[in-house]
C-alpha cells in the first residue's frame, strides 16, 4: 500500500501465513483477510475479493455450553465455577458466565466488537480500520468494497433492513 502498488500489497498479503487452523478450516489473523479483501478490491481483482470476503465471513464455531452434558465435565465444569465464583473477589467482573452469573475475565466473552456476531468479517468497518492505523488508500478500498461490494454484503444489508 504504500509504494502505491495495490496488486504487489495484494500478492504480499496472499503469500502471508495466516495462522493455524484450529477449527476445521476457519484460518486466523482476521485482519489480513480484510486487508487482503480490500487489496483485491482496489486492485480490480472483484471476483477473488468477493471470494475472499465471503469465506471470511462464515461463521466461527460458537462456544460450547456453559454445563456440559457429560456428567464428570459437568462435575468438573461446577468446581471451576465454584474456583471463579472465589477470584470473582479480585478480577474484572464485566463478562460474566450468561446461564450462572459467574464472572469470567473480559478476554474469554467472545470475538469483542462483534455486536454479537459470529461471523469475523463483522469487525473490518472502515472506522475499525482507521482505528488499527491502516493506510488511508486500505480504508477508502475497504469502504468502497463495503459500499459497493459483493451480493452477500448486499443481501446481508438487505435482510438487516
Amino acid at each position: 500500500w504504500g509504494a502505491g502498488d495495490v496488486a504487489a500489497a495484494a500478492a504480499a498479503l496472499r503469500r502471508l501465513d495466516k495462522g493455524p487452523e484450529p477449527d476445521a478450516g476457519y484460518p486466523q489473523f482476521w485482519e489480513a483477510r480484510a486487508a487482503l479483501t480490500a487489496a483485491l478490491w482496489a486492485s480490480n481483482a472483484k471476483p477473488a475479493a468477493e471470494a475472499e470476503w465471503v469465506s471470511f465471513c462464515r461463521p466461527v464455531k460458537a462456544n460450547p455450553p456453559a454445563t456440559p452434558s457429560n456428567g464428570v465435565r459437568a462435575a468438573v465444569n461446577r468446581a471451576a465455577q465454584m474456583q471463579f465464583d472465589g477470584y470473582g473477589a479480585l478480577m474484572d467482573k464485566r463478562c460474566e458466565d450468561f446461564t450462572s452469573g459467574t464472572p469470567l475475565p473480559c478476554n474469554d466473552a467472545g470475538i469483542p466488537g462483534s455486536a454479537g456476531s459470529s461471523a469475523p468479517c463483522a469487525i473490518f468497518t472502515p472506522e475499525e480500520a482507521r482505528s488499527r492505523l491502516w493506510p488511508p488508500e486500505a480504508v477508502d478500498a475497504l469502504a468502497e468494497f463495503l459500499k459497493e461490494g459483493p451480493e452477500y454484503v448486499l443481501r446481508a444489508s438487505e435482510m438487516a433492513r
